[in-house]
């Protein structure tokens, strides 16, 4: 079975996904109940199968979910070199607010998506997201 995410780009296994619910998934090849190929994330607790190491993963089948709003995560340099692109619209606009200059709505809309997909893109990093910005009050 294929599956395409909100981009239309296709689903493999080994792939990372953000869900809707902003969990990223590792996306596992597996069977659905009539032995037929399908995809799929872990439904397993990761603490029972290592205290129980004889029993199998368990997946949910990517059918289950809204895959019209999940993601396919791209790679750990793409994602840094994207935050890269992001961040002067995110310090330009932070800057001219901050001195009370006026930002055109156009300007701010921008803004208001790059903050947004900055979020996004953190969360597809997991462990590896730069640390916040300290901000001084």
């Amino acid at each position: 079975m294929q599956y395409f995410d909100k981009n239309g780009k296709e689903i493999r296994a080994g792939m990372k996904i953000l869900m809707e619910d902003g969990s990223v998934e590792l996306v596992y090849d597996t069977e659905d109940a009539y032995g037929n190929p399908n995809l799929g994330i872990n439904a397993s607790n990761e603490d029972f199968l290592r205290a129980h190491p004889n029993w199998a993963r368990e997946f949910y089948s990517l059918s289950m979910f809204n895959m019209a709003a999940t993601e396919i995560c791209p790679s750990g340099p793409e994602i840094k070199a994207e935050l890269e692109k992001l961040a002067p619209i995110i310090d330009g606009t932070e800057h001219a607010l901050d001195y009370g200059e006026k930002v055109s709505r156009e300007d701010y809309e921008k803004y208001e998506a790059a903050i947004a997909r900055r979020t996004t893109l953190t969360t597809m990093l997991g462990e590896d997201a730069p640390a916040p910005e300290m901000t001084m009050q």
